[in-house]
């Protein structure tokens, strides 16, 4: 949505798998901008998870690599995972499906998150919000005990010359399942701050910002489902956080730093 004046929005809720916004300022009030789990579906992507022989099936990549699932039959499964991707410094792709526990079952791979655009002018305030690119949950099938992959983050991609409010940006990665699926890694985060060429100005630029960012990698799904406390330390090993990338263009364009 584009408008040469400003977007404002109180009490409402938003979902579809891309989801942009631009205008001299833009702002949100108890609003939730969902593009969670609307990505790339089962067997997608381009960091899909994969289910190897003998392995469960592994975390969909994007800001960081999935993380891999855990050993049906004593194989090794580490390698088996797929990779970060990116184009420039934007933040644009969606998140990458996890793996499905069965090849001919897609659909239990976790969805990877959607795209959200916000570019402003002027102002971005996000007051007691959600933007939401989460990945989804791997699934189990009934009689298999073996684990499907959570699907990796989407994109959040933020342009301004100010931003203010307590949003949570959530760009997470999905859990994998039970038996041994890998986690979703987290999304791709990138956030600008159109400057001056006063360099006095560019500490205040964020100083309203208090907002939470999660870009987390998906915890990887216990091997034995009648256990609790059995979660693998080798499914986490390679389930990376993808970290928040704030890139600055080549002119005008300044580091978010307190983000």
């Amino acid at each position: 949505m584009m408008s040469e004046s400003s977007i404002n929005m109180e009490d409402a809720s938003i979902h579809a798998p891309r989801i942009g916004f631009c205008a001299p300022n833009i702002s949100t009030k108890n609003t939730t901008l969902d593009a969670a789990e609307k990505g790339c579906w089962g067997g997608h992507g381009i960091g899909k998870g994969v289910a190897h022989t003998n392995c469960s099936g592994s975390g969909g990549a994007h800001g960081g690599a999935g993380g891999y699932g855990i050993s049906i039959h004593g194989k090794a499964c580490h390698w088996h995972v797929p990779q970060p991707y990116s184009w420039n410094e934007s933040a644009q792709y969606e998140g990458s499906a996890g793996g499905a526990a069965l090849p001919y079952l897609s659909s239990l791979g976790g969805n990877g998150g959607g795209i959200i655009w916000l570019i402003a002018s002027q102002m971005i305030e996000l007051q007691d919000s959600l933007v939401d690119v989460r990945g989804g949950a791997g699934k189990t099938y009934k009689g298999h005990q073996i684990g499907s992959g959570g699907g990796a983050g989407g994109s959040l991609h933020i342009m301004s010359r100010a931003i203010a409010g307590n949003a949570v940006l959530d760009a997470s990665g999905g859990d994998g399942s039970a038996f041994g699926g890998g986690g979703g890694s987290g999304g791709r985060l990138v956030a600008m701050l159109l400057t001056s060429f006063n360099s006095t100005s560019h500490e205040h630029q964020s100083i309203n910002w208090n907002g939470t960012i999660k870009l987390e990698g998906g915890k990887g799904g216990r091997r034995d489902v009648h256990i609790p406390d059995a979660l693998p330390e080798a499914i986490k090993e390679k389930n990376k956080t993808a970290l928040a990338q704030f890139i600055p263009s080549k002119d005008k364009l300044h580091e978010l730093e307190d983000l």
